[in-house]
């Protein structure tokens, strides 16, 4: 009865966070990133545990030992459905202690939901989906008729396409939807491709026009739009004025969307939002949150005032269990390949091996291996010691060492799925940090929602805001 009492707690939170979204409120994301955050400050030290290190840290050892011997025995089936924010647990021969069953409620309960809602998506074309790879054409798919809907309502017809990379998204809104798009790019190569797959995209255009049985397929297709493709390092310290400046229509009204922003691209977008008043809309969906926290700027999080206030910080680590594939690895579970399952244990048994053997050298230096499914310990290590450049010498003590971590195999393996369960509560952290400073720059009408489907797209949270209020219909 404690149980359900302490976890009805946690769910009911959410719940009430979800039915505030369409709010324009602080407190209902205030409240619920202040949960988040007291949340990740009490498991700190798991947030920034890394399993290549759960032989030489002894990380196992640092589990409440109630969690350890309910997980000791843990079978595959038991972790999968512990990943599932809607696993309903089968009946265990032993009962999980109450810590351990409020942490996982509790870490479900904290994530936003990342379910999409069941929406008709746009249908690309032959022209508009050519190279495009299967994961790409579902986002678009669910993406653009979104930027569409949001420019309507707004009266907007203009739109910046940062970080455009190869242009997919900026040709569609431009000659699929009829809009005035600038592609922002800043690096050379990618946007040589944009350029030459607007060529291409020109070339169909006017193949299809010169045949009379496909001239009324070939209006439907195509909406004659402009593109202008313009290369420039959105960078943390570029003022608001000179990303104006270098933009085709300058002070016209205009939407800035960004589909998978990168590192501090993903933040600096919102600051130029926030700051150029002819940006009256933003769709933007993140991307390898850790890359803002790998330099000397400190852009990416906190944005907002109110966690500067909580004088919360998020480490690099952090971030980067934020971008891990749940869902993916869910299913891995569920396939039960132990040889795929075993990849933890085996990078931390090379680890403890190589902080034996190499003191001199780099800890965490232990990279993947391919086509590891079927290998021993003992050949993944030579593998990996050989991709390290180092001497390939293993003696019978070395072999002894890395059979001697065999039988704790699957605890390791357990230890990943308690530390991967945060990762979602951290992408919530973040998340709610970049709506809250838009709220605080008086964008009241932004939101997170889920676009795509995270086992096709594991970031598939988008924050939509726009600075007028309209009436949805």
């Amino acid at each position: 009865m404690r149980r359900n009492n302490a976890i009805k707690i946690v769910v009911e939170l959410i719940r009430d966070f979800v039915r505030s979204m369409g709010s324009s409120s602080l407190e209902p994301y205030a409240s619920l990133l202040t949960q988040v955050v007291r949340f990740l400050d009490e498991y700190d030290w798991l947030v920034n545990s890394l399993s290549i290190h759960f032989f030489t840290d002894d990380l196992w050892s640092k589990l409440p030992t109630s969690w350890q011997a309910a997980l000791q025995n843990v079978s595959t089936e038991q972790l999968a459905e512990m990943l599932s924010p809607r696993g309903h647990p089968k009946r265990r021969s032993t009962p999980w202690p109450l810590s351990l069953e409020a942490f996982v409620a509790t870490c479900h309960a904290l994530a936003l939901p990342r379910q999409p809602a069941a929406k008709e998506a746009a249908s690309l074309s032959h022209s508009f989906s050519r190279f495009v790879k299967g994961k790409k054409r579902h986002e678009l798919e669910r993406l653009v008729p979104v930027i569409d809907r949001v420019c309507s309502l707004n009266d907007i017809s203009c739109v910046v396409d940062v970080g455009c990379g190869q242009g997919h998204l900026a040709r569609l809104l431009a000659y699929g939807y009829g809009m005035s798009v600038d592609a922002v790019e800043a690096e050379e190569s990618h946007l040589g491709g944009a350029e030459k797959g607007e060529r291409m995209l020109m070339t169909d255009w006017e193949k299809q026009e010169q045949r009379a049985e496909s001239l009324t397929s070939s209006k439907q297709s195509f909406r004659k739009g402009s593109l202008a493709h313009t290369r420039l390092r959105v960078s943390p310290d570029l003022k608001s004025d000179d990303f104006l400046e270098r933009l085709s229509w300058k002070e016209k009204r205009h939407a800035i969307v960004g589909l998978h922003t990168c590192g501090n691209l993903g933040p600096t977008i919102f600051r130029l939002f926030a700051q150029c008043s002819s940006s009256r809309a933003l769709v933007s969906m993140g991307c390898c949150y850790m890359k803002s926290f790998d330099c000397e700027s400190t852009l990416g999080y906190p944005l907002s005032q109110y966690v500067k206030d909580l004088s919360h910080q998020l480490s690099f680590r952090a971030a980067e269990l934020a971008c891990h594939t749940m869902d993916a690895y869910r299913l891995r579970l569920q396939g039960c390949n132990e040889g795929k399952l075993n990849v933890h244990a085996y990078r931390a048994a090379v680890e403890l091996l190589v902080c034996k053997k190499f003191p001199s050298v780099d800890r965490s230096s232990v990279r993947k291996v391919r086509n590891y499914a079927n290998m021993s310990v003992v050949e993944y290590a030579k593998a990996a010691i050989s991709k390290m450049g180092l001497p390939l010498d293993l003696t019978l003590n070395d072999v002894e060492l890395l059979e001697s971590t065999c039988p704790r195999h699957h605890l390791a393996t357990a230890f990943f799925c308690i530390r991967l369960l945060l990762g979602p509560v951290i992408e919530t952290c973040l998340l709610l940090d970049r709506v809250l400073y838009l709220r605080e720059h008086g964008v009241l009408h932004s939101y997170i929602w889920p676009l795509f489907d995270p086992r096709l797209s594991p970031r598939n949270m988008a924050i939509i805001a726009w600075k007028k209020q309209f009436k949805v219909s």
